[in-house]
């Protein structure tokens, strides 16, 4: 039972359960919510402090708290992430090597999303 416990940690940044927040992560997401921040920019926040939460793991911990209204979020990308988006498909880049950059970044984002997200500005004319 404890191994599969010690599965769940992460292997990088600052190690924890996936469903325990500590009280600086929670300040972190408060904070950036207050000053209307999207979800990606706060998971970018979080890495920057060391700790790695996924989109969808800040957004459920944010419906939890009470800090925004339950029900699916939008899928909203920041300024950063389009910028690196637009840049790698100009560049012939694969999807996957552009969520890798994002991940790099301190973004989390599927390969899926990343093409999904490419194909609106796409149609948007912005890429």
């Amino acid at each position: 039972m404890e191994r599969a416990r010690e599965r769940g940690l992460r292997k990088k940044g600052i190690r924890h359960r996936y469903n325990e927040w500590t009280p600086r992560e929670n300040e972190i997401v408060l904070d950036a919510r207050q000053n209307k921040a999207l979800v990606g920019d706060i998971v970018a926040l979080l890495a920057a402090e060391g700790f790695v939460r996924t989109y969808s793991a800040v957004a459920d911990h944010l419906s939890a708290i009470g800090a925004k209204p339950v029900g699916k979020l939008p899928l909203v990308f920041s300024e950063r992430e389009k910028q690196i988006i637009i840049a790698g498909r100009r560049a012939q880049i694969s999807y996957h090597r552009i969520a890798c950059r994002l991940r790099e970044e301190g973004f989390n984002r599927t390969q899926d999303s990343v093409r999904a997200h490419w194909q609106k500005l796409a149609k948007e004319g912005l890429a």
